[in-house]
């Protein structure tokens, strides 16, 4: 959202092959962002996805992160950096079925999907957002939500 420049692939490329988990932002909860970083992101990892201020907003995140018939997430599987391109997947024999559906099934428990709650409307509805199944975490954005409630950087404000 603040940056100039935004290519998660670069960057999800410079960290692979160390010990780290990386969360990618998006710019916004548009849902071609959310599946651009899923098919880029080698789990586990996460995406943090800012400006969510309704439970359906939640809602539509997370059926964007999961495949079908739970989500709206495109099946691309080989083709798509987040499989290894496939490798693992290459032949149609029984065994390779088996490492699919391990793959489908990492997808939903090795994905962190955080949501940033950045106005005073969400605020109003972050319990609502939370109920969400599929939620994981719920990040506060103190500088915007300061601006939403007019009171920019005014950390020590009593209202």
């Amino acid at each position: 959202e603040h940056s100039p420049v935004w290519n998660g692939q670069s960057l999800l490329q410079a960290v692979y092959g160390y010990a780290v988990e990386p969360i990618v932002r998006v710019p916004s909860h548009d849902a071609s962002y959310i599946k651009k970083v899923l098919d880029s992101l080698i789990l586990p990892g996460g995406i943090l996805i800012p400006m969510v201020e309704t439970k359906q907003q939640a809602q539509d995140i997370v059926e964007a992160c999961r495949y079908p018939p739970t989500g709206t997430r495109g099946y691309a599987v080989p083709f798509v950096r987040s499989c290894k391109w496939g490798m693992p997947l290459v032949n149609n024999n029984d065994d390779d079925d088996s490492k699919r559906q391990d793959y489908l099934q990492k997808c939903q428990e090795d994905l962190l999907v955080a949501v940033q709650v950045e106005s005073w409307r969400g605020v109003e509805n972050i319990n609502d957002i939370a109920s969400v199944d599929g939620i994981d975490m719920i990040f506060l954005g103190p500088l915007d939500l300061s601006a939403s409630l007019g009171k920019q950087g005014q950390w020590n404000d009593p209202d």
